[in-house]
């Protein structure tokens, strides 16, 4: 649901992306759910429309990985297009829902185009959602994101932790 850019992104058709961005669809617009077009492009299929699928987890080790990678390379060519979004009632990003579903070009795409590796959502960083989760594509998410810098929710924690204590200790 949500406007003809959300259906361009999520049914991977980057031609008429390109022509509604071009003729001025804001490419932050979010849907009834709280997710842009970018968000839904990375997003193999929606687990809620899938009728006996307890969470996202049984849904994405049930069915293969696809994505909208060419719908993804022409929202993220947009100037205005905020990257790090935080879409829906958990605020997870394009970046964390593309690593957790082992899409591993699109967050290739996503990380060239300065995605922010160390968000958190649900308790975790695209990093923990990517070697924790065993799904096609998730190795291949890791590595991408260790190669960018990306680190874990836990190792994020102590490096903020010990820059405060330093910070105390300077004043």
């Amino acid at each position: 649901s949500g406007t003809a850019l959300h259906m361009a992104a999520d049914h991977d058709h980057p031609q008429v992306v390109r022509l509604l961005v071009q003729h001025r669809a804001n490419p932050n617009i979010t849907n009834k759910d709280g997710a842009t077009p970018l968000y839904l492009a990375v997003t193999p299929e929606k687990p809620s429309l899938l009728v006996g699928v307890k969470s996202e987890e049984q849904w994405l080790a049930r069915h293969p990985t696809s994505s909208s990678a060419g719908a993804v390379a022409e929202l993220l060519q947009h100037p205005s297009l905020s990257i790090n979004h935080r879409c829906g009632p958990d605020g997870q990003t394009a970046l964390l829902w593309a690593a957790k579903a082992g899409q591993a070009q699109c967050v290739e795409q996503l990380l060239a185009a300065r995605a922010d590796p160390s968000v958190v959502a649900l308790g975790g960083t695209a990093m923990d959602f990517a070697s924790l989760l065993m799904h096609p594509g998730n190795a291949a998410c890791a590595r991408m994101l260790r190669a960018y810098g990306a680190r874990f929710a836990g190792e994020l924690d102590a490096s903020k932790a010990i820059s405060q204590s330093a910070s105390a200790e300077s004043s």
